[in-house]
């Protein structure tokens, strides 16, 4: 399994080069795979809330927070059993 980076680890931009919606837009349409092959980002991302009115909830905001939390749990017993997979073979 290969170590991701995070997002303090990649390589600052110089600050007079400043990273355009348009161009995240543009990259994310050519590799469609890299939020599946990055799913902890996913997880960090947060939509814009709609609250249209007084006791009303945006749902979708709610489904994609919990499915954020989903994946950082099961990442957390994937590798748990990863780990114990290794130690029965040691």
């Amino acid at each position: 399994m290969t170590s991701r980076r995070t997002s303090t680890e990649w390589p600052r931009r110089e600050s007079s080069k400043v990273l355009e919606a348009d161009e995240v837009r543009d990259y994310l349409l050519e590799h469609p795979k890299f939020l599946t092959e990055n799913a902890d980002l996913v997880a960090l991302l947060r939509p814009p809330s709609r609250h249209n009115g007084k006791n009303v909830l945006d749902m979708g905001q709610i489904v994609a927070r919990h499915l954020g939390e989903e994946v950082k749990r099961l990442k957390q017993q994937h590798e748990e059993l990863v780990a114990v997979g290794r130690a029965n073979q040691a």
